[in-house]
């Protein structure tokens, strides 16, 4: 076989681990990606294993698509034939019910996505052009389309809102840092939350990140105090302590009487209780980590998110609480 087939077959696979080994140099040292559009960002929220997961098990498929490549045009094993257009066949599939998905569902494109689609499309068309050969082409293209038509055929439920567009209390009110941002999902009738609160309140170092709060509950007197909360003066200093406060009873029922519950309120906390329908969330208090742009790590449970904010320094110490067991 000649240099040129090889080099053709070869480089489509190349190039894909090349476009994605950056992209996630990018994401570990730049906390940054490739692809900084608002498009990216939104699809990544619906990706079941995490979006950089996503970009590592692509890079595992280009590896391993240019290794059997690599022996392929060496020995011409059948065997190797088999696995690279099975390779092929699932990668290409997959691809294209991914980009269907965008196109139909979300109604999106996130550029890294169609970046990978059109270097996987010139890998199986540089392979067909080194076998000499148009059926690998057609098969490809006919299963990328198939994935792509899937998108298309089948119809959508209503997806949950995503988190950044979710709305309630954002703490403190001066932008400190880009990363990490910290979503907290609490309920006003949740002993766990309270004894959250409690500690989040007596740690100066919380304030050092920016935090959205939002409160689950949407009885009529849940709304009024959640009004309260947003409109009392001393909500800006510390919101955790001043929601303890009201949970104590040491607000008066007048300023909790003279509340208004707007429509803005009452379908913000509808955004929120179906963000957690939407992914299946059941209990709170849950915390939703966004360590820096591919990375979001989601924590339910009292303990776990204490520890996990001890362990990052944002907690000098666990306050111990009687009636529970010392961590």
């Amino acid at each position: 076989m000649k240099v040129w087939q090889k080099i053709t077959g070869q480089i489509g696979p190349f190039l894909g681990m090349l476009f994605l080994s950056v992209e996630l140099y990018f994401r570990f040292f730049k906390h940054k990606s490739v692809c900084s559009t608002k498009s990216c960002a939104i699809v990544g929220d619906y990706v079941r294993i995490g979006e950089t997961n996503l970009i590592v098990l692509g890079l595992i498929f280009f590896a391993l698509l240019w290794i059997f490549l690599f022996f392929w045009f060496r020995y011409f094993k059948t065997w190797l034939k088999n696995i690279i257009l099975f390779l092929f066949g699932t990668a290409l599939a997959a691809d294209g019910a991914l980009i269907g998905f965008q196109l139909f569902g979300l109604k999106t494109q996130c550029q890294l996505c169609f970046a990978v689609a059109g270097i996987l499309l010139f890998s199986v068309l540089g392979y067909g052009i080194s076998q000499k050969k148009i059926f690998p082409i057609i098969l490809g293209l006919s299963l990328w389309f198939a994935g792509l038509s899937s998108g298309y055929l089948l119809q959508y439920p209503e997806l949950p809102p995503r988190i950044t567009k979710l709305e309630l209390l954002s703490w403190p009110k001066e932008k400190k840092r880009e990363w990490p941002k910290f979503y907290l999902f609490i309920s006003l009738h949740c002993g766990h939350c309270s004894r959250l609160l409690a500690n989040l309140a007596v740690n100066p170092d919380i304030a050092t990140v920016n935090w959205k709060i939002f409160i689950v509950d949407s009885g009529e007197k849940d709304m009024r105090k959640i009004a309260y909360i947003l409109n009392s003066k001393d909500t800006p200093k510390n919101p955790f302590l001043e929601i303890l406060k009201l949970e104590a009873d040491k607000v008066k029922k007048e300023d909790l009487k003279q509340q208004k519950v707007t429509k803005k309120l009452e379908e913000n906390i509808l955004k929120i209780q179906s963000f957690l329908r939407g992914h299946r969330i059941m209990g709170v208090p849950l915390l939703v980590a966004d360590e820096n742009s591919g990375k979001r790590v989601f924590l339910v449970g009292r303990k776990h998110i204490l520890n996990y904010l001890k362990e990052k320094g944002f907690i000098e110490r666990i306050l111990y609480i009687p009636g529970e067991e010392i961590e």
